[in-house]
């Protein structure tokens, strides 16, 4: 069994001021040392180890975390400053390591146009598909439509421009799960051809990096249904 979100890191109350006081179990070291003695009766073999901070040290100790273990960490989500022009070279550094598998941006409590509305980051998020990465968010309720635009720009490039909208019609929380009814709206008909792509494929991949990015976000099973008009 792999653990798909799994934090590790080398505790400073200044690098993570989102640790209250309360939260006495997250105010010390996590590291592989520590974790794989925890993990004997977990039933879990391998993580997925996810940044929990916004900068390059991150991702050079999540690295040397997994090159700690025993093939413990399967997969590495870090940290890229999107909105920057020198992200190819940020990029280029990790070209040779395999474990880098995706980028994850903490959107949640930020400003619209520090990111969801930012060109720039727009631009930085189209970037990681031809390197092969997955693009992660951690994002507030209110930033859905956003988080489900930045997967079509991931995954369309330049094919789609960025008037393309989202819509969130319907939103029901139940027990275990959430049903979320989205529509993209789009300016023309080729485009609507675009967004779905054959069969539905081009469109079925956008609900899935989306729910997933929703899932990790409520904790709970999402079911997303995605409708393109023009």
């Amino acid at each position: 069994m792999i653990d798909s979100h799994h934090h590790f890191w080398k505790y400073k109350a200044t690098d993570f001021p989102w640790i209250a006081e309360e939260m006495e179990v997250l105010q010390h070291d996590h590291k592989v040392d520590e974790f794989e003695h925890d993990l004997e009766f977990s039933g879990i073999d391998q993580v997925i180890s996810v940044q929990a901070r916004r900068t390059d040290r991150e991702n050079h100790f999540l690295i040397d975390q997994a090159g700690k273990s025993d093939d413990l960490v399967a997969a590495i989500v870090g940290w890229a400053p999107l909105d920057s022009p020198d992200l190819r070279v940020f990029l280029d550094q990790y070209v040779h390591e395999p474990l880098l598998k995706g980028i994850r941006e903490i959107i949640e409590g930020t400003p619209t146009e520090q990111f969801l509305d930012n060109p720039d980051f727009d631009i930085g998020v189209q970037e990681l598909t031809p390197r092969n990465l997955t693009f992660d968010l951690l994002i507030s309720e209110d930033q859905l439509d956003e988080a489900i635009r930045e997967q079509i720009l991931q995954y369309y490039s330049k094919e789609i421009p960025y008037s393309v909208e989202v819509d969130t019609e319907d939103f029901f929380e139940e027990d275990k799960i959430i049903k979320i009814r989205s529509v993209i709206m789009v300016e023309r008909d080729t485009q609507k051809g675009i967004i779905i792509g054959h069969k539905g494929t081009a469109l079925k991949r956008v609900g899935v990096g989306a729910r997933k990015t929703l899932q990790a976000f409520f904790g709970k099973k999402v079911h997303l249904e995605l409708y393109v008009k023009v």
